[in-house]
């Protein structure tokens, strides 16, 4: 296993190996200034303005220099490229895509460099053992196997993940996923998700990068969030210590600022004493009493007592006592014989 500065050298040689298919100057500046992320790339009429020719002209170079390049390098002419190709394959062998910036990040460690990224998106575009997926609003760069596809049957998979998540419509596990796809390994899956800009992940689950659930971009998304990643009612004062202990963001969730926002948003309930729930999970607003009129409604208008109870309990954490202390109220409830109730006439 090579060390990260080693790495670095080996790339750097192949960069320099790769560029000497062509004995212009203008082109190989072109190169340099144009084969990176399109984030570092200089504009068109940057590099026009310091070449002192126009943007028309160095697109027509750069477009000329990477189809020379590419076959200089597949002839096999640019010696260092095979070891730097040796080195990039080794890091892609279990999940055979991966974003740039990661891939960059495992071989030059903590001290990557724009430059680093630059320099591999320059050999992905000339290499015929290895796949470039431009950056663009669907996709993040990334480098993937040649072996295994072309940048449209790469790009292809990605918007079949991407389709299925949307079709299930809800977050759902890799295992989950995977088993709608079909993928000889979940970390292959894995890794064509992490391409997309479309879906993101959150504790173990992937969704559209739309769905608080997986992307929370404000406190009531992450509370949102935390419910649905504990999927059980839960006590304000928990729901702030999950979201802290997630790492949501730098500046720490209170109680009282998380039970504000649970007041103010219709998709929490409470269920109990400081306690609160999804209404996606069939919860709906109202006191007590409001409920009990609900299940005796569905009921027909007549229940047993203990049946009441039962079905309250269900979507209600309180005393038994509460529920008998609201059946009390002559106002809303009747009691029809021992132990039945059935709902006040007005």
């Amino acid at each position: 296993m090579q060390s990260e500065g080693e790495n670095r050298e080996v790339v750097a040689r192949a960069v320099d190996s790769v560029l000497k298919g062509t004995d212009q100057q203008r082109e190989r500046d072109v190169a340099r200034k144009r084969g990176g992320l399109k984030i570092d790339r200089a504009t068109l009429d940057e590099v026009g303005k310091e070449l002192g020719v126009t943007r028309e002209r160095v697109r027509q170079i750069e477009k000329s220099v990477f189809v020379r390049l590419k076959l200089y390098a597949e002839s096999g002419k640019a010696e260092a490229l095979a070891a730097a190709e040796k080195v990039i394959l080794r890091e892609l062998t279990q999940t055979r895509i991966m974003r740039v910036e990661t891939l960059a990040g495992k071989m030059f460690g903590a001290k990557c460099s724009r430059k680093d990224v630059s320099a591999l998106v320059l050999l992905a575009r000339v290499s015929g053992k290895l796949t470039l997926i431009d950056n663009n609003d669907k996709y993040f760069a990334s480098i993937a196997i040649a072996e295994f596809g072309t940048a449209r049957e790469w790009t292809a998979r990605i918007d079949a993940a991407v389709s299925a998540i949307a079709k299930h419509g809800k977050p759902l596990t890799l295992v989950d996923l995977d088993k709608k796809l079909d993928y000889q390994h979940p970390d292959h899956l894995a890794a064509v998700l992490s391409s997309s800009r479309q879906v993101a992940e959150f504790n173990g689950v992937w969704g559209l990068a739309k769905w608080p659930e997986v992307n929370p971009r404000n406190i009531r998304d992450k509370i949102f969030a935390v419910l649905s990643k504990l999927k059980e009612p839960t006590h304000f004062s928990t729901i702030a210590e999950q979201i802290n202990s997630d790492n949501f963001g730098k500046k720490p969730a209170t109680p009282q600022a998380i039970h504000n926002e649970l007041i103010r948003d219709s998709r929490f309930v409470l269920v109990g004493r400081g306690i609160y729930a999804l209404a996606d999970w069939g919860f709906s607003k109202g006191t007590v009493a409001d409920v009990i009129k609900q299940v005796l409604t569905r009921a027909g208008g007549r229940m047993h007592r203990d049946e009441i109870l039962e079905e309250v309990l269900r979507v209600r954490q309180v005393k038994t006592t509460t529920v008998t202390l609201a059946l009390q109220n002559r106002n809303d409830f009747v009691k029809l014989d021992k132990n039945t109730y059935g709902l006040a006439k007005k």
